[in-house]
């Protein structure tokens, strides 16, 4: 009697091994989304782009803090939020507001929707004016939120919920044809430049 309780306990041991061994854990593996930078070709001679390669300017306006990295080329690297993406912008074949800047409009291939938005709009260049109140109009009536130095370098972006649109502008402003040393409202405080040294031309 006790050598078959002894059995039958054996056997349910050895049952509920095997069953043991032939469970199988399954893992799922989440890939994180690539930030490698694309390619972007160079800067065409002429644009008036307002950072070079390696330059970085990272503003606080009223929609919150961004940064704006440049290179190489034409690509741009756009952080908010808590997450980056990379632009790669065109440079202008014809002056808008008198230069040749870079611009992007559109979806960025490769782009990941970050809360909402699937799509950039870009500018990026110099900016004439014959006197500082028309520089202060024409922010009022472009109406983004920007902060401005007092030299001249501008910072505005927003967020297009309804568009699903992060629009982001940089300019150097120039009044009578010169860099200003006072604008009227200036933040300098609130806008960072690491301005990268420019490359000596190859000969």
């Amino acid at each position: 009697m006790r050598a078959g309780v002894v059995a039958a306990l054996a056997s349910l041991l050895l049952i509920s091994g095997c069953a043991t061994t032939e469970r199988k854990v399954v893992r799922t593996t989440i890939s994180k989304p690539s930030l490698e930078k694309p390619d972007a070709p160079p800067v065409p001679s002429g644009t008036d782009v307002v950072l070079n390669d390696g330059s970085r300017v990272s503003a606080t306006t009223p929609e919150g803090k961004i940064s704006v990295e440049a290179g190489p080329g034409l690509l741009r690297t756009l952080s908010w939020d808590g997450t980056t993406r990379f632009v790669v912008t065109q440079a202008r074949p014809e002056p808008v507001y008198g230069a040749k800047g870079v611009h992007f409009e559109g979806t960025p291939t490769n782009f990941k929707p970050h809360k909402g938005i699937t799509r950039v709009k870009f500018e990026e260049a110099t900016r004439q004016f014959e006197n500082v109140d028309d520089a202060r109009i024409w922010m009022q009536i472009r109406r983004l939120h920007y902060v401005h130095t007092n030299n001249g370098l501008v910072v505005g972006w927003k967020r297009v919920p309804g568009e699903g649109k992060l629009h982001v502008e940089v300019w150097q402003f120039y009044i009578d044809g010169k860099k200003p040393t006072f604008l009227p409202d200036s933040q300098d405080y609130l806008i960072q430049l690491r301005q990268a040294p420019l490359q000596a031309s190859k000969r």
